[in-house]
């Protein structure tokens, strides 16, 4: 998949969940222990004031992770993953 494609897709994923897109992008970036985390805090800010649905979107970006690997990170970002 080229990377226009990639980013149309985590355009729409962004979208359906109700996510800003450099939001997802840096859920993206971190490690499987830290999105949860990372989520979790995201929902607390005043932009999203716990809207959220935490669970599903932890769900949907452990499939992320487990189909793209360790190693996935987001079109158009630094290259690096941290975790």
């Amino acid at each position: 998949m080229d990377m226009r494609s990639q980013r149309k897709e985590l355009q729409a994923m962004a979208r359906h969940f109700g996510l800003r897109l450099k939001d997802l992008a840096s859920l993206l970036e971190l490690g499987p222990e830290g999105r949860l985390g990372g989520l979790i805090r995201l929902n607390a800010m005043p932009h999203y004031h716990n809207r959220l649905n935490v669970v599903e979107l932890a769900c949907a970006l452990q499939a992320i992770g487990e189909v793209s690997g360790p190693s996935a990170t987001f079109p158009g970002s630094s290259g690096t993953t941290r975790g």
